[in-house]
């Protein structure tokens, strides 16, 4: 069992051409650029120090990396900033769907899918809906639980017979004549 201590500070100077020691009291910028290099994957050509000279001030090589890192961070909050609006258009996109959906289910569940000048309109006949006046009145809870009757099994087989088609006059002439005497 080992431990190896692999000091980041000396190597973020080395890959960054700035001084040693030129990051000891810069913990925010430390930690810009760490979250840029394993995080984003910022390749380390966009943050190191590009000056021409060597003899700059050491202030000055670590504010031309510090802008660096400022440029970079902001184009990716922009791109942070654009990805939230998007996901939140996306989602005020799907809630709007969900909820045409549910309206299409809804209308189509009760008919009324048609629409004319903002107006609903139903495909059904009226009579499916609104009670006529000739509609029989209908038996209450209480009467639909008991039994039918022998009265009203003969009641509903008339109804049946009633409206089964019409028999031709001409078999009803041949029936009659085959049942008188004659």
């Amino acid at each position: 069992f080992g431990i190896c201590v692999v000091q980041i500070k000396p190597q973020l100077e080395a890959l960054l051409s700035l001084p040693p020691n030129s990051l000891d009291k810069e913990m925010k910028l430390t930690q810009d650029l760490m979250e840029l290099f394993v995080e984003y994957q910022v390749p380390s050509d966009l943050l190191s120090y590009n000056g021409a000279t060597d003899d700059v001030a050491v202030e000055d090589k670590v504010s031309n990396v510090r802008e660096h890192v400022k440029s970079v961070m902001e184009v990716i909050e922009g791109e942070k900033e654009k990805h939230l609006k998007n996901a939140a258009l996306n989602t005020a996109m799907s809630i709007e769907k969900h909820i045409q959906q549910d309206f299409a289910y809804s209308e189509q569940r009760s008919g009324l899918h048609d629409v004319v000048n903002g107006a609903l309109i139903d495909p059904r006949p009226p009579t499916m809906f609104y009670k006529s006046a000739t509609a029989p009145a209908r038996r209450s809870g209480a009467a639909k639980l008991r039994a039918p009757s022998g009265g009203a099994q003969k009641e509903r087989f008339r109804s049946v017979q009633s409206s089964a088609a019409p028999v031709p006059r001409m078999a009803k002439m041949s029936a009659v004549a085959a049942a008188s005497p004659g």
